[in-house]
C-alpha cells in the first residue's frame, strides 16, 4: 500500500516548484513594465553616445515633433492601436497600444540612443500587450536614424527597426 504522506510531500514539492516559477515570471514582467531593462536584452547606446553626451539643444532639430509609427519590425501594426513618438528637445513621449511612455534621447549626428524607458503600468489584452513589448524592445535597441522624405527611419545598427511619418 502506498504511503499517503509520500504522495502529499510530492504534491507539496511540485506546488512549491510551480510557485517559484510563477514568481520568477511575474518578477520579470514587473521589471519590464516598471521600465527596468534586464541586462540580457542587449540594450546599449551607440559607442559615441554616453549618459554624459550633451543633450541636443537645437529646438528646430528635424526630429522634433510628433511621429506616427507606420512600420515596426516584428510588430503587428493595427489601425485600432496607433503608436507614436513625440520628440521635444531631449524628451521623448510616446504611446503604445496599452501604455504611455517617456524617455530621453541622445543624438550626435545621425547616431541616436534612448535612455531607459519609463512606461505606464496599464494592462490590456495579450495581443496588444505583446506588440507593445516588441515595440519598446525595438526602440531600446535603436542606434541611428535617417530622415527619408517625410519619414523617420530608426535603425538597429543596419536593420530597420521602426518607420514613422511626421504629423503636421
Amino acid at each position: 500500500m502506498a504511503d499517503p504522506n509520500l504522495s502529499l510531500r510530492k504534491l507539496s514539492l511540485w506546488l512549491n516548484l510551480l510557485l517559484i516559477i510563477a514568481v520568477g515570471l511575474c518578477a520579470t514582467g514587473i521589471a519590464f513594465w516598471a521600465g527596468i531593462v534586464p541586462a540580457n536584452l542587449g540594450v546599449s547606446l551607440p559607442e559615441n553616445l554616453t549618459e554624459n553626451t550633451p543633450m541636443k539643444t537645437d529646438s528646430l532639430h528635424p526630429l522634433d515633433g510628433k511621429w506616427v509609427i507606420t512600420k515596426a519590425s516584428d510588430v503587428d501594426m493595427r489601425d485600432d492601436h496607433e503608436m507614436y513618438l513625440e520628440i521635444t528637445d531631449s524628451a521623448v513621449y510616446g504611446e503604445g497600444p496599452c501604455n504611455d511612455f517617456t524617455t530621453r534621447v541622445l543624438i550626435s549626428g545621425n547616431d541616436l540612443g534612448f535612455m531607459p524607458i519609463e512606461i505606464g503600468r496599464e494592462s490590456c489584452a495579450s495581443g496588444p500587450m505583446r506588440h507593445e513589448q516588441d515595440f519598446i524592445q525595438n526602440l531600446m535597441r535603436v542606434s541611428r536614424y535617417e530622415i527619408q522624405a517625410d519619414e523617420l527611419v530608426l535603425y538597429m545598427v543596419d536593420v530597420e527597426a521602426l518607420r514613422a511619418r511626421k504629423v503636421r
